[in-house]
Order: structure tokens, then sequence, then C-alpha cells
């Protein structure tokens, strides 16, 4: 309902500014297309009830020639706060959509700004060729939201790598921007810019290197000048999923960890503690519970290629599992997927003994997430699905009946504090890419990044706003 109210608003000052935009845009001045945004700007962020901004470091812009601002992107309201932000006008790569709505189309002329087809990956790169020129030639002033869309969250989503493969080859500097509280209802709002990076110290590097260093810079803005930001108690228990192990039986990085990471580079992470083990059932789980005995059992794991900081780390843990689940305020948990084995080993795979073994396992999840919230009622608990480990054997497809586990373990979903992931469909989709060893369950690292994106996106969309 706010968000209807606050769209409401939105359109009842676009609708005032419409007919002043239209008159403005028959001169041919950009100084005079950019006075009107500021005003129309400024009326929209007023009827939001924002009422306090604070711009930290717009100098920046002031002291170059052309730029390329690459900002995380919370909310619509994002591009009004930054035309409000710098006195210099600025063009946005917007999205296509923005141009055909009637009363954004003026505005979208008046700045200037360039239509980008996400379903057009040639038209993309076109259009991010002709931004490199503009800034490059006619010295323009560009934003770009790498994330590719809002994230409604404080956590921000994955950047854009194509993005990168453009931007660097930009003779004018990048300049790193956070918006913080835009999405929120909160009345302050912070627009921090960062110092310029120049083109020396990128032209030469590959596209993930740039994306990784704009997002480092990104991260650093939010957790230097941003002092209230909430941060999260993960857990993690389960198996060899939720523990990290790759296809070729190493430990990388898992989605847990790549979500830690993730919270910990943008300020958000209190403390963690994963407790999973490999090769664990659902029952290993509870029993682990109930005997706090983590450290006796993961010493019982052979894997001579996983690094022996992290078992060290795992080893140290100076919490009890009881005391974690008390004091964590979101579980992360794979588990179910030996419990299967168990009853399709040697291959003497029988449809109604997989339906029978799909009902015990959401039963006794059930039971075992009920122990979970006995212990601590307030825990967001997120699990993920199983998927077919065998897609590329022919043979074996049409033994798969994931699709029906899916549907009993959505039923879990019911509680306002459980949130199911499904991974099936997409593990089949991409088999050539998330299952490298045939003979293997385990994922790739691009399953894991996989799981990790699902993961983020539930967590801006569900869990955020809910802690």
């Amino acid at each position: 309902m706010k968000d209807k109210i606050r769209l409401l608003k939105y359109f009842k000052a676009l609708v005032r500014y419409h007919f002043k935009a239209s008159r403005a845009l028959k001169k041919e001045d950009e100084l005079v297309h950019n006075k009107v945004l500021k005003d129309l700007s400024n009326m929209i962020i007023k009827s939001t009830n924002k009422n306090e901004i604070e711009i930290i470091n717009k100098e920046v812009l002031a002291n170059n020639e052309g730029a390329i601002l690459l900002s995380n992107h919370q909310d619509n309201l994002d591009i009004f706060l930054l035309i409000k932000a710098l006195d210099k006008p600025i063009r946005f790569v917007a999205k296509k959509e923005l141009f055909k709505i009637p009363l954004f189309q003026n505005y979208m002329k008046l700045s200037h700004s360039y239509l980008l087809d996400r379903e057009d990956p040639r038209q993309g790169l076109k259009v991010l060729k002709n931004v490199i020129k503009d800034v490059n030639n006619d010295n323009k002033n560009v934003v770009i939201f790498p994330e590719g869309t809002r994230s409604k969250a404080s956590l921000m989503s994955s950047f854009n790598t194509g993005l990168f493969n453009v931007i660097r080859k930009s003779k004018k500097p990048i300049i790193p921007v956070y918006i913080n509280n835009s999405f929120s209802n909160k009345n302050k709002i912070f627009i921090v810019f960062g110092n310029p990076i120049y083109p020396s110290s990128f032209n030469n590097l590959k596209p993930i290197e740039l994306k990784e260093k704009v997002y480092h810079k990104i991260t650093l803005l939010k957790k230097n000048y941003i002092k209230d930001i909430k941060k999260y108690r993960i857990l993690g228990l389960g198996d060899s999923i939720t523990f990290g192990e790759l296809y070729n039986q190493t430990y990388d990085k898992g989605y847990y960890y790549r979500f830690i990471e993730q919270l910990n580079n943008e300020g958000m992470l209190e403390s963690t503690y994963n407790f999973s083990i490999p090769g664990s059932r659902i029952k290993d789980v509870s029993k682990l519970i109930d005997n706090n005995n983590y450290q006796e059992k993961v010493k019982d794991i052979v894997y001579s290629n996983i690094d022996e900081e992290f078992l060290s780390n795992l080893l140290q843990q100076d919490v009890t599992i009881e005391n974690a689940i008390k004091n964590s305020d979101i579980l992360l948990f794979t588990c179910g997927a030996n419990d299967i084995l168990e009853v399709v080993s040697n291959y003497k795979i029988k449809k109604e003994d997989q339906l029978k073994s799909f009902l015990e396992m959401k039963e006794k999840l059930r039971i075992l997430f009920n122990k979970i919230r006995s212990i601590n009622p307030n825990i967001k608990i997120i699990f993920f699905g199983q998927y077919f480990p065998y897609p590329h054997i022919k043979s074996l497809l049409k033994y798969n009946y994931i699709d029906i586990l899916d549907k009993y373990l959505k039923e879990l979903d019911n509680n306002k504090d459980i949130f199911y992931i499904s991974l099936n469909a997409a593990v089949l989709e991409n088999k050539e890419s998330f299952l490298l060893d045939r003979k293997n369950i385990h994922l790739s690292n691009e399953g894991y990044i996989y799981m990790n994106r699902l993961l983020s996106k539930l967590f801006q969309e569900k869990i955020e706003h809910k802690l």
C-alpha cells in the first residue's frame, strides 16, 4: 500500500510538470532542460516525504570534464536524487520501458538519456558504445546502474560483467556512487560520491577485474559513510552443498560462503557459523543439534584437497550449535539428497519408493524445522530444494521426479519465517556448466554462483524487510 501511495505521488508530480517539460523540449538547450529536470526532481522528492538528503563529496564531478558515474540502484527515486544532487547535466542509461510511459517520456528526453533494450544484447552494446563516445568526445556525464535493475533493498545485486567490457575503454574517469535509504521509509537519504577511478588504472583490466574493482569501491563508500547499516547473524546447517564441496571434491566457495562474503563486503555481517557436514542426512542434522558435537563429527571428514585453514576455522567455532541457533537471524540449509540416495542406491529406482521417500523427507524436515524454531522462534529459515544429479544420463532422466518433491517441499513454505528455493529446473537447463563431472553430484563454481544469486534475490525481496 505504501508503494502504491508513493507511486501515486510520483505521477501527480509528473503530471504537474508534463506541460512545462513539453515547452522546454522545444528549445535545444541542455542547460534549460536540466533546470526543468531539477524543478521536477525537487517536486517528486518532496512528494515522498524524504525530508533530509546528505550529499557527500559531490565536488568530484565538478573537477572533471566528462565521467561515467556507476551507482547502486535501490529505487526509481534514484534518478531524481542524482539530478538534484549534481549541478552539471547528467544523462542515464535507462530501460526502454521508461520511454514508453507517457509521463516519463518527456523526462527521459529532457535528460538526453539512452534507451536500452535489455532483451537485445546487440542493441545494448551499440548504446554503450555511444555512451563511451559521448563521454570521451563531448565531455558528457552519464549514469549507469550496473545492477541492471532496482534492488529495493540495502544489499546490492550482482553487477553485469558485459557492461565493463565497454566501460574499460573509456578515456574519462569512472566515479563510484552509493545511494542509501532511497527504497526505505526512512526520511534521511545519503548520496556518497567516491574519488574518480582514472583510465590509467582500468584500461588494461579484464572486464571481471574492473567489475570487482568498482564493486569494491562502492561497498567501501557504504561501509565508510553509512553508520546505521543493519547487520545480520548467519548460520549454516546441512550437507555438502552448504559445506561448499565442489564437483571435483575440493572446497572453494560454495553458495554459503559467497553470500557471507557479499554481506561482509557491504558491512552487513555481524557473525557467521557454518555447522554443515558433507554426507549428512536429515536425522544426522537433528542429532547434531541434540548432541552439540560438531567438532567431533567434522574431524571424521577426510578430504585431502580441503584447505587446512578452512578446517581449522571450522574446528575453532566457539559456540554450541544450540547457542548459534538461538543467536542467529537467518539459517541457510540444504539437506535431503543423501536421504534420497539411500532409497535409489544401485540404480534400483522405483517411482513409488521415491515418492514415499519424498513424503518422508517433507515430514522429517517439518519436524527438524520445528525443533530449530523451538530454540529460536524468530529465526528465518531459507532452504534449497534438490536437483536431479544425473541429467546427462538419458536412461535415468525418466526417473526424475524432483518436480513432485518440489511440490511437497513448497508446502513447508507456508510459514512467514520459512522460505523455499527450487533448483531442479535450473540445474537441468544448465547441466553442462553446473554439473561438470557426470560421476559427481556436486555443483561447479558456476552452479554455486547461481545459488547465491537466487539467495540474494530472496533476501532482498522477502528477508531484509522483515528483520
